[in-house]
């Protein structure tokens, strides 16, 4: 598998385990905390929409992972859904 698909399940596996993720259906629409977002390697941040839209077009590649991560997390069965 490439680098690039590696890193980007580390960053899914981290949104989920800090409980950033709300929702992701099964059409790969993602619905992060509104407070979720991430420092680029250059040094600038990445807000919740633009991690929406990055995941939503990455769940093509690794949806099934990403929809087994999150309904196996905490989170997933903290009945708020």
């Amino acid at each position: 598998m490439s680098e690039t698909i590696d890193m980007l399940k580390e960053e899914w596996d981290v949104l989920v385990e800090i409980g950033w993720v709300d929702f992701i259906s099964k059409e790969g629409d993602v619905k992060l905390n509104r407070g979720a977002m991430m420092k680029a390697d250059n040094g600038e941040y990445i807000n919740s929409k633009t991690l929406e839209q990055m995941f939503k077009e990455v769940f093509i590649v690794i949806g099934d992972y990403m929809l087994k991560t999150y309904n196996d997390s905490f989170y997933a069965h903290r009945g708020y859904f």
